[in-house]
């Protein structure tokens, strides 16, 4: 309302309206306006609390009694750390500066019944108007009980979740590495020299997966995997099952904080994998020393670039991935353009260079 505009002689005040009662029912006006300020606060769901300069309870409202089961005037007297205790975000008791206002606080109290209830509680500090003494607080307390207890089985039931997906993780890693090692038991039975490859091959990639779930079995998110770790991870692992093939060829790795969802992950470690085992096996012959590089970066908003490239002979042409017959090639694509969605650049004027580029997927 527009107090410039208003009419002071329709204006009615709460005296006035009491004085009015006591002209028509006799009610003195302190009476009147105790009994409905009363009504108006037992209608709020809160209830309402005035506490001294000592934080003793002067007053209750009666909405106490339907919450705690405590008659309001039995609690006058008594102190909010009495009867139950302030906590932190942690469950930790709090104290509080009563001088200050503060919102929202979580208190909990044993009702008359010997059970938890929990409130948040709000309250402002009260000064003598003519002094500047501190007199007390005055608030309210909200019942969140209830919200507390879903709550709780809400995290209990995601906590009961993550270990699941944990034991699921842990189990698909341990099945791939028994893959794996019967892979190596068959390879020791076969006397052809290719076959062997195509084990060793196959074993490699059965390895860059396990790695995967192991990384997100150790994580604090089983959402997405972190691939500065599995990267350095991955690489460690490949210069070891290579052993002294690889002991002239060093590897660098420059990795943005990324993370990538499982389904983008899996592919993504696969390719890293074919490509550098391929330049570990064929970029540098009899010996020759040389470097392996992997870069994971954000190239633009929501697309990510993977670059593979070693300083060793290079490939005899570059190659055309539709005409490709070469399974490391052929593997490659499909990863790439079928699984991520995205597109592969193969060139490089020193040795190789492999470029992929995808749209990762965005997980709140």
């Amino acid at each position: 309302m527009d107090n410039d505009n208003f009419d002071g002689s329709v204006r009615l005040t709460a005296l006035d309206l009491a004085v009015k009662a006591e002209a028509e029912m006799g009610e003195p006006p302190a009476e009147w306006l105790a009994r409905r300020l009363e009504d108006l606060i037992r209608m709020v769901s809160d209830w309402v609390w005035e506490a001294d300069a000592d934080f003793r309870f002067r007053y209750v409202s009666g909405r106490a009694q339907d919450v705690l089961g405590y008659w309001p005037q039995g609690l006058w007297g008594r102190t909010f750390y009495e009867l139950g205790e302030f906590l932190d975000g942690e469950d930790q008791p709090l104290l509080l500066d009563w001088r200050a206002p503060f919102r929202n606080v979580v208190y909990r109290i044993r009702d008359a019944h010997g059970d938890d209830r929990y409130f948040l509680v709000s309250g402002v500090p009260v000064f003598a108007s003519r002094c500047g003494r501190f007199a007390g607080v005055r608030g309210t307390a909200e019942d969140i009980t209830e919200r507390r207890i879903s709550e709780r089985r809400t995290r209990a039931a995601l906590d009961e979740k993550e270990a699941l997906l944990r034991e699921v993780h842990h189990r698909v890693k341990n099945n791939m590495q028994v893959v794996n090692s019967l892979l190596r038991l068959q390879a020791r039975q076969i006397d052809n020299a290719d076959v062997e490859t195509a084990l060793a091959d196959c074993r490699d990639r059965i390895s860059a997966m396990s790695l995967i779930h192991e990384t997100l079995y150790r994580s604090s998110s089983l959402a997405r995997v972190d691939f500065r770790d599995y990267v350095e991870n991955l690489m460690e692992s490949l210069w070891r099952a290579y052993g002294m093939n690889a002991g002239h060829i060093s590897w660098n790795t420059k990795i943005a904080p990324i993370s990538l969802v499982l389904d983008e992950a899996v592919p993504v470690g696969l390719i890293i994998n074919e490509l550098v085992s391929n330049s570990l096996k064929h970029a540098f012959p009899e010996g020759a020393r040389g470097k392996i590089s992997v870069f994971l970066r954000h190239c633009q908003k929501g697309l990510v670039e993977l670059v593979v490239s070693d300083d060793g002979i290079g490939m005899p042409s570059e190659p055309k991935l539709p005409e490709t017959r070469g399974l490391g090639l052929r593997l490659l694509k499909t990863l790439a353009e079928d699984q991520l969605q995205g597109t592969v650049t193969i060139g490089g004027t020193i040795g190789s260079r492999v470029t992929v580029r995808f749209e990762a997927r965005l997980v709140s």
